[in-house]
């Protein structure tokens, strides 16, 4: 669990899917080409972000301290 409301999953998927689309689009394109570590890093770093911003807005504003896949 990441400690967010329903809405702000659902919020959070859908930026996290458009994110993560446009990496394989690019790299399947032959635009960019990333390795798998690289890959999981950028979108670690992304959700990371992403989850810290949707609980300061919604006030819940204390550190993620681990999201398990």
């Amino acid at each position: 669990m990441i400690g967010v409301k329903p809405e702000q999953g659902k919020k959070i998927f859908l930026d996290l899917f458009f994110y993560s689309h446009g990496i394989a689009v690019l790299t399947a394109t032959g635009k960019l080409s990333f390795d798998r570590r690289n890959s999981e890093t950028m979108l670690q770093n992304f959700l990371s972000a992403y989850v810290k911003q949707e609980r300061e807005e919604a006030g819940m504003s204390y550190g993620i301290q681990s999201i398990s896949y």
